[in-house]
């Protein structure tokens, strides 16, 4: 099952957002400088909030390697 994650952002680009669910918006937190680096660690972006205390964002996101693992699985 796809899990949905809370992750980090510190730079944010206008293309980097797409809507999602908040209410989903669990779990750990990682950091990506950008969402397309969190994209190449496995993690789609989703709703962003902004985070002024740190200077960041944090992103709902959906781990998808397990899928892609799955896909790869049966070339």
């Amino acid at each position: 099952m796809t899990k949905l994650i809370r992750i980090k952002i510190t730079h944010i680009h206008e293309e980097d957002a797409f809507s999602m669910d908040k209410d989903k918006w669990i779990g750990k937190t990682g950091m990506f400088e950008s969402c397309l680096s969190a994209y190449y660690r496995g993690y789609y972006c989703g709703t962003f909030y902004p985070d002024s205390e740190k200077q960041g964002y944090y992103f709902l996101a959906i781990r998808y390697r397990k899928i892609r693992a799955k896909k790869k699985g049966s070339e």
